[in-house]
């Protein structure tokens, strides 16, 4: 029987799992899983525990944890935004949609024979809450911007198809519908 020496040539783990720090994207990923995962209240009291808490859980590793940015994070839990959320009559987080729509709601130089015809468009919003018998859409991005103009600019599309799957599949009116600016730290609206 032949005993094979394996030797290999590269080290026991990939380079991209020996990075001890994240691209802008990969903080951006951290923040929403930080945001999807945390019982708000709990990260409003204390911050630290949290993270902790979130960290053993597994929904976020170590190099996630060190990446949020605990400042953005404590301003966002003292706005006025997050007191509004708190005093709700009820949140939603992380909601999945799908829903049909018509097609020239994407571009409006096709024939009107398109009319009838649907496309479907699936997503999830990262909150949404009543206020009022209404609901309020709130997305969060951490995009690193100049002004509030150019989150309108780029995402105003996107939460026009958020506030028909709020009326489509939660039969309620949709009040107000806003971003949240880590980068800004402030909301905007769409």
């Amino acid at each position: 029987k032949e005993t094979v020496n394996h030797e290999f040539f590269a080290s026991d783990r990939p380079a991209f799992m020996n990075k001890t720090s994240l691209t802008a994207a990969g903080r951006g990923t951290a923040m929403h899983a930080f945001m999807q995962f945390a019982d708000y209240d709990k990260a409003k009291n204390d911050l630290e525990s949290e993270i902790g808490r979130l960290l053993e859980k597994g929904f976020i590793d170590n190099i996630q944890a060190e990446s949020l940015d605990r400042k953005k994070l404590e301003n966002f839990f003292s706005s006025s935004l997050f007191r509004r959320i708190s005093e709700s009559e009820k949140v939603y987080r992380e909601k999945k949609f799908i829903i049909g729509m018509s097609p020239l709601t994407f571009d409006e130089t096709l024939s009107d024979e398109f009319s009838d015809e649907k496309v479907v468009v699936q997503g999830i919003l990262d909150c949404a809450f009543e206020e009022d018998g209404e609901i309020v859409i709130v997305d969060y991005k951490t995009d690193k911007v100049s002004s509030p103009e150019t989150l309108r600019e780029r995402y105003s599309g996107q939460l026009r198809i958020y506030e028909q799957a709020v009326r489509e599949c939660l039969g309620k009116n949709v009040k107000e519908t806003l971003l949240y600016s880590f980068s800004l730290e402030t909301t905007v609206k769409i």
